[in-house]
């Protein structure tokens, strides 16, 4: 509902924008810009009955674009973020387990501007590398040792988590506008694909704000 909503809003304006203003001056030119998200939530399914339950996430992200063309542009974002999550059926009591999980990646990706103004809507796309750490010891752990005003040269031990750093993609659609002191705005939403290598489809759905700035 809320996807089939934000689509609706984004035609209805576009058509209204789409004959009202003059060629926006994008290419050849740098973008950099910050991104709010909220991603939803999502239950994933994995073998031997185990299902783990993630919660809303918020997160940012920061990116770098350069505008071929007034259509075409290409990027690299670096993103992060954080949540809570339950995991059920993992362990032999069957008590869940609950903790917050922080990701972060990196993408490459080509957007497509439909119009030349300074208001489009856009189609985006995006391949990269996810890093996800559960928060969960893993057994593991390493001797850290440090200088402390107060009691001196101190050594401890510092658990390792369960990590991993996965493949992911996806894409979105929105809505930009130029202003004229080089200064952008976008709306959009999108689907993200981390192979997690759960049974169900690892699909996630982000709302995403961006400032950012041309030169």
């Amino acid at each position: 509902m809320k996807r089939t909503t934000f689509l609706s809003i984004l035609i209805l304006v576009t058509s209204l924008f789409t004959t009202s203003y003059a060629d926006a001056d994008r290419e050849q030119h740098w973008d950099v810009y910050f991104s709010p998200n909220y991603t939803a939530a999502k239950i994933l399914s994995f073998e031997n009955n185990v299902q783990v339950d993630l919660n809303d996430r918020a997160g940012w992200s920061l990116g770098f674009g350069f505008n071929f063309t007034n259509h075409v542009s290409g990027d690299l974002i670096f993103s992060t973020g954080s949540g809570n999550y339950t995991v059920k059926g993992a362990t032999d009591s069957g008590k869940p387990i609950s903790d917050n999980m922080l990701s972060s990646s990196m993408t490459i990706g080509m957007t497509y501007n439909i119009i030349e103004g300074p208001f489009t809507p856009y189609i985006s796309g995006n391949i990269g590398a996810t890093f996800v750490d559960s928060r969960l010891p893993d057994g593991g752990g390493y001797e850290s040792c440090y200088y402390d005003p107060l009691y001196g040269y101190t050594c401890g031990i510092h658990k390792t988590t369960k990590t991993s750093t996965e493949f992911s993609y996806g894409g979105s659609v929105g809505l930009r506008y130029d202003l004229e002191n080089q200064l952008f705005l976008k709306a959009g939403v999108g689907v993200n694909v981390v192979s997690l290598g759960s049974n169900n489809t690892p699909l996630f759905t982000m709302y995403q704000l961006t400032v950012g700035s041309r030169f």
